[in-house]
């Protein structure tokens, strides 16, 4: 069964090891999560606006040699490949500029979507890169109703980058933002972005997590902190993993690497209508072990794609 990622391709120019050049390397969140999952041995597809310059063709090339299906992306002749300038303290930990004007992956819409690719499908994921204009917003809102007529899980990962959004969009973030998370069944967010979600929502987290379990279909929410212990949550229990200790290069791609094998280890699951009996047994420690042993050994070297461990590596 497949995974549908949905939104950004574009390019991290990396920081070289001497001197001022960047590295163009492929990324984007949602592409990082198709490669990461394909990197399992499992069906792949990205979906999302490219342009037809040097830089989409680089894109293409990176993510079709990784087993990513790219079947469903329109290509748009007149617009930019959207980059990212990163940058990269002692600790490997990012920053981030981006360039996104009149970018391919914005000009994606709702009439884009093509239906019979979800009748296979396991999973529909997104992130809310998608949400910072009025027609992505709505392109999403598509997918995510796709997703949902199919039967498909939707997985979203909050992945919140606030200098993305335009000025005039960002008071829509917070419902936006909301109204996405709650037609999901697997939730994904740092800790960071929990205490914005938490501020926004006037609640603590014991609240937020109680509104999810009574008023939506969410199944489980995992909550990542860089190096210190990953929750799972779910309507009948929590557990903590601590991601095993690497040597940090790159924590560029880690967070899609962590949800990327979560989702590969649920999709083992040959009946998604068990899902709940999975998230009470030991399956779900042990998905989430995987996961964080994903995402670790994904910051052990630059770049996001080449980071990604594939299934006989660990």
């Amino acid at each position: 069964m497949s995974l549908i990622s949905f939104g950004e391709a574009l390019i991290d120019m990396l920081p070289a090891q001497t001197g001022h050049l960047f590295i163009p390397c492929a990324g984007g969140a949602p592409a990082n999560v198709a490669v990461a999952y394909a990197a399992q041995g499992q069906t792949s597809y990205f979906v999302g606006g490219l342009a037809k310059d040097d830089m989409a063709n680089l894109i293409t090339q990176e993510m079709t040699k990784r087993g990513v299906n790219l079947d469903f992306c329109p290509r748009f002749s007149d617009a930019n490949t959207s980059l990212v300038l990163v940058t990269l303290n002692d600790d490997g930990e990012r920053s981030f500029r981006f360039y996104r004007i009149h970018g391919a992956d914005t000009l994606f819409t709702a009439d884009h979507w093509r239906e019979a690719l979800f009748s296979s499908a396991r999973f529909f994921h997104c992130c809310s890169n998608t949400l910072t204009s009025e027609n992505l917003f709505k392109a999403t809102l598509r997918g995510i109703g796709l997703a949902r007529k199919h039967n498909v899980l939707v997985s979203v990962d909050v992945n919140l980058r606030l200098n993305l959004w335009p000025e005039n969009q960002l008071n829509a973030l917070p419902e936006r933002l909301d109204s996405v998370l709650r037609q999901a069944h697997i939730i994904k967010l740092e800790k960071q972005e929990l205490s914005f979600i938490l501020q926004q929502a006037g609640m603590n987290q014991q609240q937020w997590l109680n509104a999810l379990w009574q008023q939506t279909q969410v199944k489980v929410v995992l909550l990542t902190d860089g190096g210190n212990p990953c929750f799972a949550y779910t309507p009948s229990q929590s557990i903590s993993v601590t991601p095993p200790a690497v040597e940090v290069v790159d924590t560029t791609g880690a967070g899609d690497a962590f949800i990327g094998g979560f989702l590969a280890q649920l999709n083992q699951m040959n009946d998604t209508q068990r899902l709940a009996q999975w998230l009470t047994d030991e399956r779900l420690e042990a998905a989430l072990h995987y996961a964080c042993t994903s995402g670790a050994k994904a910051c052990t070297q630059k770049g996001a794609f080449d980071a990604m461990p594939m299934a006989d590596s660990r």
